[in-house]
């Protein structure tokens, strides 16, 4: 499951598997693999690459993009959520 969103795309984690159970009936909400300390890094790198042109879009549009962003998660669609919020 590609579950990492690093320099813009989503890939799987190449550590350790994991999953959440529902509390109220014990059956599987979710599973995935957890980035490894090289995935990490790469997201930061990727961040900090990208945290100047962020910086300087305006600010209507860092709005926009957010709430896009945020209205993917709402519906579930996690796959797609960050190349969805950025049209």
């Amino acid at each position: 499951m590609k579950v990492q969103y690093i320099a813009g795309k989503w890939c799987a984690g190449d550590g350790l598997q994991f999953s959440t159970h529902n509390a109220a009936d014990n059956r599987l909400a979710w599973q995935g693999s957890a980035a490894t300390a090289g995935q990490v890094d790469a997201a930061v790198r990727a961040a900090r690459q990208a945290a100047p042109a962020w910086a300087h879009a305006p600010l209507a549009d860092r709005i926009a993009l957010i709430r896009n962003f945020a209205q993917c998660l709402e519906s579930g669609n996690f796959d797609s959520s960050a190349s969805r919020a950025r049209r």
